[in-house]
């Protein structure tokens, strides 16, 4: 499953996503992710329900690569808390990435960006499966 395809079995895909930690396997190519999603109700009337979150533990595996670019001396990067996020396609982004990235990438693999809002700035992702386990 891609990036993209999960994203869409979820209420709200990965926007307003919170990521707390990522490690990173070079030897199982593999990637963690620990992340709050937003799982809400937009309709509800009782605000816990519109605004609910539910942690989970996103796995990227065959990771071919993970590139972040270095964050905005303008934004508050220095501050110890979850990084603010979205995601999405990289096929389907209307920017050109900052750093050149590999290519061609293997039949199935998939290349996603992550846009971290505390940064101002992006982290870019190719991989061959994306799954998705809740922590609850």
């Amino acid at each position: 499953m891609t990036l993209e395809e999960l994203a869409d079995t979820l209420p709200d895909g990965f926007h307003d996503a919170q990521i707390s930690s990522v490690s990173i396997d070079y030897i199982k190519r593999e990637a963690k992710l620990i992340i709050d999603l937003s799982v809400g109700d937009p309709s509800s009337e009782k605000e816990e329900l519109r605004d609910a979150y539910r942690e989970g533990e996103l796995k990227l595996s065959g990771l071919l690569y993970w590139v972040i670019e270095p964050p905005d001396a303008n934004y508050p990067y220095r501050e110890s808390k979850q990084l603010w996020v979205d995601a999405g396609a990289l096929g389907s982004a209307s920017f050109k990435p900052s750093v050149k990235l590999p290519e061609p990438l293997p039949a199935g693999a998939f290349a996603s960006w992550i846009f971290v809002q505390d940064w101002n700035s992006f982290m870019f992702i190719a991989a061959m499966d994306a799954s998705l386990v809740w922590n609850d």
